[in-house]
């Protein structure tokens, strides 16, 4: 059994936690720390979203540069114009015979003059 000491002392300090709580020296400091908490959190969030935006960004650019046609006549490649400039040929249904057609190369362009058509059907998808 607890004395009539005991209960007092439990009850005093009980009451000094209370004293101690309602400390706005103490409360205080208790809000500046748990501000700073916040702001920690607030900051790693921050860089965590930034780091994954400019990831993100950074994939976004490579599969641009990837699909860009400068970077495709650097890898060999050319391309066909119509005679104008204007539109791609893409099929030899595009051009006839006698036509004049542009090369676009990486580093230039050639003017040609179409001597035959040859059209091949597709197999398979190919």
């Amino acid at each position: 059994m607890l004395s009539i000491i005991d209960k007092k002392r439990y009850r005093l300090d009980y009451l000094k936690k209370l004293v101690i709580g309602k400390n706005p020296i103490i409360k205080n400091r208790q809000m500046k720390e748990r501000l700073n908490t916040l702001n920690r959190i607030m900051e790693d969030s921050i860089y965590k979203i930034l780091k994954d935006k400019k990831n993100k960004y950074i994939s976004l650019v490579e599969k641009l540069n990837a699909l860009s046609p400068l970077n495709i006549l650097k890898r060999g490649y050319t391309m066909t114009m119509d005679k104008d400039k204007i539109n791609l040929v893409t099929k030899a249904n595009d051009i006839s015979s006698d036509d004049k057609i542009y090369l676009l190369f990486e580093d230039g362009e050639a003017l040609c003059t179409v001597n035959e058509v040859m059209r091949y059907e597709r197999k398979y998808g190919l």
